[in-house]
């Protein structure tokens, strides 16, 4: 799910950069793996105490997740809202920027927000799909394509994108 996006954007254009001009666009890290946790256990009906294969691995995570859920009415979201609501909390949002991924690299800053908000208006488009008002809401989130969770990865992501300066790309790589 997570290399959706790069391919996206790969196909999109490339361009070349010197190490010591240029910005670069980043992504967050998406954690795939508690994502299929996460899902998991809201596909039944936020079901704390069922076995989903990596639950151990995840239980400080996942009860987190609930928390914030608990917080924000989670039951009384419609599908597509709960479901953009766990992609967001399984994308690192707080991590080094090492660990964010490059989509692209840029020889402005003008050109790099550019592409990032041609790219957002362009998977925004392709999440209006996903967004059918004639989905009945007891279908749960268990209704949705991976095609349609993918793109509101992608979304989601591009949203919290930077544009980073070359030498502070370089410096922290």
């Amino acid at each position: 799910m997570a290399g959706y996006i790069f391919g996206f954007l790969l196909l999109l254009h490339s361009s070349s950069v010197s190490a010591q001009s240029g910005w670069h666009l980043l992504t967050p890290p998406f954690d795939e793996e508690f994502f299929v946790v996460a899902s998991s256990l809201f596909l039944y009906k936020k079901g704390r105490d069922i076995d989903v294969p990596g639950r151990i691995k995840a239980l400080e995570k996942i009860e987190r997740l609930h928390k914030k859920l608990d917080e924000i009415n989670f039951d009384i979201m419609n599908p597509s809202e709960k479901m953009k609501t766990i992609i967001k909390e399984t994308i690192i949002k707080d991590a080094p920027l090492n660990k964010w991924e490059q989509l692209q690299a840029f020889d402005s800053a003008q050109q790099c927000e550019r592409e990032r908000f041609r790219v957002m208006a362009r998977l925004i488009r392709q999440t209006e799909k996903a967004e059918r008002p004639s989905r009945p809401s007891d279908e749960g989130i268990s209704s949705f394509s991976i095609e349609e969770i993918k793109v509101w990865e992608a979304l989601i992501r591009i949203q919290l994108s930077k544009c980073v300066p070359s030498a502070i790309y370089y410096k922290t790589n």
